[in-house]
C-alpha cells in the first residue's frame, strides 16, 4: 500500500511538472513564430524527457522514506540482502546478520530461525534476534512429519500461527506445537531447489500493530534469497565439523 502511494505521488509530482510546461509552451506560442515554437516545444520536451527519467527515482526513495520513517534504510538493506551476503560461508555470521536486519527493518520484537539437525529428527531454533537465553521460543522442535514442516514444504507463502491453531483440518497443528510457537506471528519457508532446509518465524511487531502485506511480501522476497547461501553456509559448517573431528582423531591417534 505505502509503495504504491509513494509511486502514485511520484507520478502526479512528475506530471504537474509536465503540465507547467505545457503551460508555458502554450503561453510562448502566442509572443513567437511558430516555427520557434516548435524548436522551443522538441528542446523543452527532450529536456524534461531527461529530467522526468532522472527525478523519478529520487522522488520516490523521497516519498517511501515518509512513509516507511526510521525503517526505510533498513527495508533498502533488506532488498540488497542477497548482493551484499551472498559470500559469506559463515552460517553464525549469516545468520546472525539476517535475523538482525530482519529484525530492523520490519520492527518485529524477535525472530528465530529454524535449521533441521543433523540426526534428522526436524527442525530446531538455531539462532534467535535479540538473544534471550530462556525464552521460550528457543525450545522450538518441529518433527519432520509435522504438519506446519509439511504445509511449508508444499507452500512458498507464509503461516499464520494463529490461523493454523484456528483451522479445524488435518493441518491443525498439535498443542505441544501450539505451546512452543506461542510467542511467533508468521513462519515463513526458506528453500533451495525446492527443498524445505530452514524455517523463519517471526514475533509481534514492536508497535503492536498487524503485518502488512507489503510487510509479508518483503519478508519472503528475502527468504527466497536467502535459500542457497544458507545451504551453502550450512554445508560449509558441517565440512568445517567433520574435518576438525577428522584432525582430532588423527592427533589422537598420534599421541599413540
Amino acid at each position: 500500500m505505502r509503495k504504491t502511494m509513494a509511486l502514485t505521488l511520484t507520478v502526479i509530482s512528475i506530471s504537474v511538472v509536465n503540465f507547467a510546461v505545457i503551460i508555458l509552451i502554450a503561453w510562448m506560442y502566442t509572443r513567437l513564430p511558430l516555427h520557434s515554437v516548435i524548436i522551443l516545444a522538441a528542446v523543452l520536451a527532450t529536456m524534461l524527457a531527461v529530467v522526468s527519467l532522472k527525478l523519478t527515482v529520487p522522488i520516490r526513495m523521497f516519498f517511501e522514506g515518509v512513509f516507511y520513517g526510521q525503517t526505510y534504510l533498513p527495508r533498502q538493506d533488506l532488498l540488497n540482502f542477497a548482493a551484499r551476503m551472498g559470500n559469506i560461508l559463515n552460517l553464525s555470521q549469516f545468520a546472525s546478520a539476517l535475523l538482525l536486519i530482519l529484525t530492523k527493518a520490519i520492527r518485529v520484537s524477535h525472530c528465530v530461525l529454524l535449521l533441521e539437525d543433523s540426526a534428522g529428527s526436524g527442525f530446531t531454533t538455531r539462532f534467535q534476534c535479540p538473544k534471550a537465553p530462556g525464552d521460550a521460543v528457543n525450545n522450538v522442535h518441529l518433527k519432520p512429519n509435522s504438519p506446519i514442516v509439511v504445509l511449508l514444504h508444499r507452500e512458498s507463502r507464509p503461516l499464520s500461527v494463529r490461523q493454523l491453531n484456528n483451522a479445524q483440518k488435518p493441518e491443525a497443528i498439535e498443542p505441544t506445537e501450539s505451546s512452543m510457537l506461542a510467542n511467533l506471528v508468521f513462519l515463513f519457508p526458506i528453500k533451495s531447489h525446492g527443498k524445505l532446509i530452514a524455517i523463519l518465524g517471526l514475533g509481534k511487531k514492536q508497535s503492536n500493530k498487524v503485518y502488512s502485506k507489503d510487510d509479508l511480501a518483503v519478508v519472503q522476497k528475502t527468504a527466497d534469497q536467502a535459500g542457497v547461501m544458507l545451504e551453502n553456509a550450512v554445508l560449509y559448517e558441517e565440512l568445517v565439523r567433520r574435518a576438525t573431528s577428522l584432525q582430532n582423531q588423527k592427533d589422537k591417534t598420534d599421541q599413540y
